[in-house]
Formats: C-alpha cells, structure tokens, sequence
C-alpha cells in the first residue's frame, strides 16, 4: 500500500483502489478507481460512533452510523436472500435488519453497477438502506467501523484480460472473507424436510417410500422442535420418539442419504448446558433480560398421542 500526503488530506493507493481521508471535511472518506479516476464513494458525514441504543447498555460499545452521498443510476446487488422479488436493492423501502430473520438473509456484502464492493464487517444488529437520499449502515453495538472496499483492476468496459467486473469483485471479496470448501456430492441432491416428523418410525418411512419409487433423496432433515422439551439450546432427541439414533444415521446411509438436525440456531436459554461455556466467549452472546423464549406445542409427547 502507498500512502501520500496531500493538500487535500491523506491518501492510501493498493492496486487500483485509492482512499482519501480529507483534512478539511473532519476526515470525510472517499474512494476512486486509479485507472480512469473514477469517484466510487463519498461520505456525506464523517461516520459517528455514539453511546449503544441496546437494552441493557454495553459499556465499551458505541452505535455506528455510515452514511454515503447517493449516485444517480447505480444499482446495488447483494445483501443475501429477501422476499422483495427484485435484484437492485437501491429503493427498497425501509432497507434490511442486520440480524438473523426466520425466511430473511441478510450478507452485509453490496456489489454496485459503478465496479465496487463494500462489505460491512461487523457481527452487529443494525440496519442497511439504499435510496435516492444515500446510502446508510447503522450497527447498534460496535468497537469500530470496520468495512472492506474493492474496486475492479480495469475500468469500464471491462473488455480485457481481467475479465468481468462481477468475477473481480466476487474473487476479491472470496479473497479477503476465505473461500468456502468444495460441497460434498452429497450436497447437491434432493434435500427433503417438512415441518416435523414425528420420529424415527415416520421418517425412515419417507426414505423407504422414496427408495422404493426410485426417487433420489440425498439428505432427511429432522427439523426445529423435535428435540426434548427443556431450555432452548439443548437439542436432544428424545429416546422414546427417536431411539438408538446412532444406528438410524447407518441405517440412512445405507440407503445412500445423510441426515441434519435443523437446530433453533439464534438463542440459548440461559439453562441449557451450552450457555455457560458460550458466556466466557467474549462477545458472542446478545443478552436481552426482557426476552421470553417459548416452546413449540408440537412435542414429543403430543406427537406419540398420534400415532
């Protein structure tokens, strides 16, 4: 990385992505593209890190706001998987929660049509928005600003050797997070789940019924719910709905499919054996006194009533 000193303010050059931190503005950020001088992204305000809005207060947390200038006709991809039913994110009313929704996956990674990408690295409930008025990342509890930009190695229209502008920006960003492992063979077929079997009778049941029509199934998944009644986080299978479940996993695999419990993966009751160990882990646990955790009617118990 080159750094220079201008009249302007500092400015930090690696590859074909420059960022200046202004003197004058109280250190507004922007970034270009080097090749063809090209602005990406403009700070309206310098970013601010304010006391937490988080119920309790963390102290040694502070709540962070981003907010860039707007650019006429960009369009912005990304963000992961919504029920919004369109690709450009800018204008989506309201934007999108940071956290984990049931049905809602938010990646806080955009690529823009201008040859960007921005990934706002921080483990952090917030909000993101694109609109006509700017561009805005709030995080509620946060050490630091913590975001990764990255720009294409040619400029538009990306007619040479370096390829597309996509592939850069998704190459870089594989880059920079790690890249995922190859997917087991496995993975790629039919994945069957329903909400819920009851027990073991009943899903190898299923797979026999696929096995017998010559309907490839790769993998069964015993879904939320199906585990003993108990604090959240301690998803054990019963023994009277789902016994010996070592040689039910050999059994499945004989058959050529695997098997996933789909687990209540967002909280922990402060009961269950993991929560204590999960505690000393500095930061990972979001604790809200005021939430109350329920259990699902479905159980066990009132599953055996069915049969």
């Amino acid at each position: 990385m080159a750094v220079s000193l201008g009249a302007g303010g500092t400015n930090f050059t690696s590859g074909n992505l420059r960022a200046e931190v202004s003197a004058a503005a109280g250190g507004l950020l922007s970034f270009w593209r080097v090749s063809d001088g090209a602005r990406l992204l403009t700070e309206q305000s310098v970013r601010t890190l304010r006391p937490t809005v988080t119920r309790p207060p963390l102290p040694g947390f502070y709540a962070l706001q981003l907010a860039f200038e707007p650019v006429a006709g960009e369009r912005i991809f990304g963000l992961g998987q919504h029920k919004t039913g369109r690709l450009d994110n800018k204008g989506v009313k309201g934007g999108f929660a940071l956290g984990p929704r049931n049905t809602e996956i938010t990646i806080p990674v955009v690529h823009s049509s201008l040859g960007y990408a921005l990934l706002f690295n921080l483990p952090a409930f917030g909000a993101v928005e694109y609109n006509d008025t700017g561009s805005f990342w709030r995080a509620d509890a946060a050490l630091q600003a913590d975001f990764w930009v990255a720009t294409t190695a040619d400029s538009p229209p990306h007619a040479g050797a370096a390829g597309s502008p996509w592939a850069q920006l998704q190459l870089a960003y594989a880059d920079a997070t790690g890249h995922a492992p190859a997917l087991p063979g496995w993975a790629t077929g039919f994945w069957q789940c329903k909400n819920r079997y009851k027990n073991r009778t009943q899903l190898t049941a299923v797979v026999d019924g696929y096995v017998a029509r010559q309907h490839p199934v790769s993998l069964m998944i015993i879904d939320y719910y199906s585990w003993n009644p108990g604090p959240l986080g301690d998803e054990v299978l019963p023994p009277a709905c789902w016994p010996d479940a070592r040689s039910m996993v050999a059994e499945l695999r004989a058959e050529g499919v695997e098997l996933m419990i789909s687990p209540y993966f967002h909280s922990l009751a402060a009961g269950s054996r993991p929560y204590a160990q999960v505690l000393k882990i500095t930061h990972s646990l979001v604790i809200s006194p005021s939430s109350t955790l329920t259990h699902d009617s479905l159980l066990c118990s009132f599953s055996l009533s069915l049969l």
